[in-house]
């Protein structure tokens, strides 16, 4: 069986939708609404597409101490979730 191309079944967003979507994401969670704290997303940076068929990665999150494991559940979601538009 060959895979499709993994762009096609991905939604496309630029850096800031996804950023965006990361933010109010992470902002949901109990664990970080209950500790109130205000966790600075970056924009996600652009690669080749990696063994998960993703384009793009988070490097580091500010204010993240103690909710790692939340983050990277969501981050994971999103990378399934959306391909990257490549800025040219």
């Amino acid at each position: 069986m060959t895979k499709g191309n993994p762009m096609n079944d991905k939604i496309k967003k630029a850096a800031a939708e996804i950023q965006q979507w990361l933010h109010e994401h992470i902002h949901m969670l109990d664990e970080v609404a209950k500790s109130k704290a205000r966790i600075e997303v970056p924009e996600p940076s652009w690669h080749e597409p990696d063994a998960e068929q993703c384009n793009w990665d988070i490097n580091a999150f500010a204010n993240a101490q103690g909710h790692e494991d939340a983050l990277f559940r969501v981050v994971q979601d999103a990378r399934s979730r959306f391909w990257l538009e490549k800025m040219e």
